[in-house]
């Protein structure tokens, strides 16, 4: 979905307070807050970024928030995405077919009878058996 909550978090009590829900053209793969203060918004393709700013109440406490129109960075990005013909992600979690093979192949290692942790416990098993059964033998050796 596009909606886009943004929340602030109050100290006392310790909570979340909603200050705006809104709605981006694109999906937002990622979301961050710039030194001035503004809220950058990464977008799929054609748009790319977004930029809103802090509106302030009368208290000084921030309100909402506005996109921020002619903005310069968007402006610019989204010149480069066009010119270099950028295709972004459809999620930031997106996985390549590559990185999808590789993540099943250790699965397949992990499968393996000589890797299984079942394996792994019975062999534990097997040689804790062995030392006390030896233990044994030598305490037995000393009684005698």
């Amino acid at each position: 979905s596009s909606r886009v909550d943004i929340f602030k978090v109050l100290s006392e009590p310790k909570s979340l307070s909603k200050v705006q829900a809104f709605e981006c053209p694109e999906k937002p793969l990622v979301a961050t807050f710039l030194s001035d203060g503004t809220l950058c918004l990464l977008a799929r393709d054609p748009a790319y970024l977004f930029q809103y700013e802090m509106v302030s109440n009368d208290a000084g406490q921030v309100s909402s928030f506005a996109s921020i129109e002619k903005s310069r960075l968007c402006t610019a990005l989204r010149n480069v995405g066009a010119q270099h013909a950028i295709k972004m992600t459809l999620s930031a979690l997106e996985v390549d077919d590559l990185k999808k093979e590789e993540v099943q192949s250790r699965q397949d290692v992990r499968d393996k009878e000589w890797n299984n942790a079942e394996r792994k416990e019975r062999a534990k098993d097997r040689t804790r058996r062995r030392k006390k059964r030896k233990r044994e033998r030598k305490r037995a050796q000393i009684n005698e």
